[in-house]
């Protein structure tokens, strides 16, 4: 938050600006990963993290309720991968953004994610900044599909 005074000859006003912060789930079945991740998006002033789930079947559940701008879903979890979140939140037609994560680079699995309508695909390989820059695109409305391989 921000806030800034302007001053004219009879008063001061105060105008307080507010940044949404862009509201994310993450889920992926490997706590340490998952708890990292968190930290590291909790760490930057433009995200909340406010779920995380284990499995795609919690994942689903916590996305629908929580209703976040971005769910970071990793690829290959129990209950359903990421796939098969992806597919039923678009049958669910949930606003939210879908970011499918993995180790596994599979041009298969990449095409098979843009076909379902996910956002974006980033390796779990790949920079810090630019996870967060990816992320920050997609929330902003970033037509496409970003890859991070």
């Amino acid at each position: 938050m921000s806030i800034a005074a302007y001053c004219y000859p009879s008063a001061i006003f105060l105008s307080i600006i507010v940044k949404k912060r862009i509201v994310i789930v993450i889920a992926d079945d490997e706590i340490l990963f998952r708890k990292w991740l968190t930290l590291t998006l909790e760490s930057v002033d433009d995200f909340k993290v406010v779920g995380e789930a284990s499995d795609g079947e919690q994942a689903i559940e916590i996305i629908l309720d929580k209703k976040p701008d971005i769910a970071f879903v990793d690829y290959d979890m129990p209950l359903a991968n990421g796939l098969e979140v992806a597919a039923k939140l678009v049958e669910s037609r949930a606003k939210t953004k879908l970011v499918i994560m993995s180790a596994n680079n599979s041009s298969k699995v990449i095409s098979k994610a843009k076909t379902i309508g996910v956002a974006g695909y980033i390796s779990k390989e790949c920079k810090e900044d630019d996870m967060i820059e990816a992320l920050k695109r997609i929330a902003e409305g970033e037509t496409g599909f970003i890859t991070l391989t």
